[in-house]
């Protein structure tokens, strides 16, 4: 389609519409989509992931939250039985994930990337797989490892073990973005790291122990807890690990750990 055949895309959503078809095709394979797959697509703009899961999936959940792009996706695809467009914003509110196995395919504005994860990995039903377009920093954020670990990559390893598999070039969206960006899979685990009663617990003391990251593990847990330095090394002590290391240096099973201490003291 023409690109002045588009809606005008609106800049407080972060539209960037993806227009290349080697991006979506490996989109869609990182996910492994077969016939037999539910996929939820959030963010499907214009499309163009969309068209191809309909064809692939055997039925597809779209979150969009442009009204304008809502009407033109159920006209254009008024022949695909097995999609579904919802008008919604998935961030508003607790929206709907469903109740059987799942896939998760995204072409998300880059600010909503978190927030996102967030929703998707806490869900009380997790996907399979989740396949995320992001900004390319925060995909390389997320799939950081020791030393230079981040809160984010933390949190995602909770729930399932993250991966780069492609690069793409800010040329392959409409309008072309300032920075490139990054095809990310998370295969979630089969049984997550915490329970599901402790998920809120758990990431607020991940939190707390990234506070001040560049600073000794003690000073900033200290900070993240609001307890004394002195209590912090105590804690960390028993975990077995060395206070004077930083954050981004420990692994999550350390951070686990850690935890389990933090909870019973």
């Amino acid at each position: 389609m023409a690109e002045n055949a588009v809606p005008r895309p609106i800049k407080r959503l972060g539209q960037n519409f993806l227009r290349s078809q080697k991006a979506i095709d490996q989109m869609i394979a990182a996910a492994d989509v077969r016939e037999t797959d539910l996929v939820v697509e959030i963010g499907p703009g214009m499309g163009a992931v969309t068209r191809v899961l309909a064809g692939r999936a055997r039925e597809v959940w779209a979150y969009e939250i442009d009204p304008n792009l809502v009407a033109r996706l159920r006209e254009e695809l008024h022949w695909a039985s097995n999609v579904t467009i919802h008008e919604d914003n998935v961030l508003a509110r607790e929206w709907e994930l469903p109740r059987e196995n799942y896939k998760v395919v995204a072409s998300l504005p880059y600010y909503i990337t978190s927030p996102i994860l967030e929703k998707l990995l806490t869900a009380e039903k997790i996907a399979n797989v989740i396949v995320l377009m992001v900004q390319k920093e925060v995909g390389e954020k997320i799939v950081s490892a020791p030393p230079d670990a981040s809160y984010l990559s933390n949190f995602v390893r909770l729930f399932g073990k993250p991966e780069i598999v492609a690069k793409v070039s800010a040329a392959a969206f409409w309008p072309k973005p300032q920075v490139d960006s990054a095809i990310l899979r998370i295969k979630t685990k089969a049984q997550a790291e915490i329970s599901r009663g402790e998920v809120e617990q758990a990431i607020s003391f991940l939190h707390a122990g990234f506070t001040e990251p560049r600073k000794k593990l003690h000073n900033s847990l200290a900070a993240g807890l609001h307890i004394e330095a002195g209590r912090a090394k105590e804690l960390i002590g028993e975990a077995g690990i060395d206070s004077e290391r930083r954050a981004e240096t420990l692994r999550i099973d350390e951070w686990l750990r850690l935890y389990e201490v933090v909870k019973k003291a």
